[in-house]
């Protein structure tokens, strides 16, 4: 099992906790069970396999769209999160991408969201 620090772990009980450190000589795991710590860090969902760098862009980001109210406007900029990544060749973006494309799927079921303009390539309309 792969472990990154500030992924989600569950105790034997079923509480959530963080990593906080991993040693991989010994196999030992340093885990956080602090109820304030856990909801921070885990205010976006339990997302793992992220380096610590990027669940910070993940966490800021996701903290940003939170503020913005019109669904219009979180859909737009998911759209862009997305529309950046997608083009970037760097292969740890995937992960993010496929956070990010969950995100907007999530949004967009939740609010009940139906796009009225459709971006269609004209050399590809049936």
């Amino acid at each position: 099992m792969s472990f990154n620090i500030k992924d989600p772990l569950f105790g034997f009980s079923g509480e959530p906790g963080i990593i906080r450190k991993f040693d991989k000589n010994s196999g030992r795991v340093v885990v956080d069970n602090k109820k304030e710590d856990v909801n921070h860090e885990l205010r976006h969902g339990y997302v793992k396999g992220m380096t610590p760098e990027q669940k910070h862009d993940f966490n800021t980001f996701m903290d940003q769209l939170k503020t913005v109210e019109n669904i219009d406007e979180q859909v737009q900029l998911l759209q862009k999160k997305v529309s950046e990544l997608t083009s970037d060749i760097n292969p740890n973006s995937s992960i993010l991408l496929g956070y990010y494309k969950s995100e907007l799927s999530h949004l967009m079921h939740t609010s009940n969201y139906i796009p009225r303009y459709y971006k269609i390539d004209p050399t590809k309309v049936p």
